[in-house]
């Protein structure tokens, strides 16, 4: 999922494998689309039934995986992404009846207020982390806090905190489906305030065996960064240390409602 230029890449050869990659890893994004809902509901903000649907963006969509989940849970689903190979995956996935946006957070709120309100805005994997700064970091969830409809809901997924960033570990995974092979080794590292993760893919498929690397850069801000952010403007928020159920380090999962009904 991307969402800046310079701090990852998010290209066509990644599209390509993307979710194989984490599907292999065990993601399921079924179960985290059910526990958003269950978290929006127990914070206050509605959530869809039969005879009132609900409009969610998600930003920082990638190739539409979550968007496919919320669609099925009764939700009027959008997306952008700053990656056009990504999109296009979403595109292929979702069908053309879906509006899907090319943007960085830079051009949120342009290129959204015309969709907006939303009774949900999601920005999950982290995606949020890719901010240049804190200021960013902070600018954005206010423009993206903007998005909602009264009583609609903002639901980000943080980045691991700087307490529990591992340096130079060593991560290695392997998935295989429909004929290809993916090959995946990631050395983590830190870089001031952002931690750092090379990776280095090797693909086997009908093209042949072929190989790409990706350097990602993530802000490791505290939660009471997000936190506050979303409530100076006027959200109301709850955070949930343990978040979802993937990977070693729980990310956790923050929620701000905005008042109305």
């Amino acid at each position: 999922m991307s969402t800046s230029g310079g701090e990852g890449s998010y290209g066509a050869k990644l599209a390509r494998i993307y979710d194989l990659n984490y599907s292999g890893m065990g993601k399921d994004y079924a179960a985290e689309a059910r526990q958003v809902r269950t978290m929006v509901a127990r914070a206050g903000s509605a959530v869809p039934s039969p005879n009132a649907p609900r409009t969610l963006l998600d930003v920082a969509c990638g190739t539409g995986t979550h968007l496919a989940e919320f669609a099925r849970l009764g939700y009027r689903v959008a997306g952008t992404d700053l990656s056009e190979p990504m999109l296009e995956m979403a595109r292929a996935r979702l069908g053309g009846d879906v509006p899907l946006v090319a943007g960085s957070f830079e051009d949120l709120p342009g290129a959204l207020t015309k969709m907006a309100p939303f009774d949900l805005v999601t920005c999950l994997f982290s995606s949020i982390a890719y901010a240049a700064n804190v200021e960013t970091l902070q600018r954005v969830l206010g423009d993206l806090a903007a998005l909602l409809g009264p009583g609609g809901a903002l639901v980000v997924e943080p980045w691991i905190a700087a307490e529990d960033w591992v340096v130079d570990h060593i991560g290695h995974d392997t998935a295989t489906s429909d004929g290809t092979t993916v090959m995946r080794m990631a050395h983590s590292g830190i870089d001031g305030d952002r931690a750092t993760i090379h990776f280095e893919h090797l693909v086997g498929d009908a093209d042949g065996i072929w190989r790409f690397a990706e350097h990602h850069r993530l802000l490791m801000a505290p939660t009471s960064v997000y936190v506050g952010a979303m409530e100076a403007v006027g959200l109301t928020v709850t955070f949930d240390p343990e978040g979802f159920e993937f990977g070693a380090a729980r990310r956790g999962l923050i929620v701000g409602v905005r008042a109305g009904s």
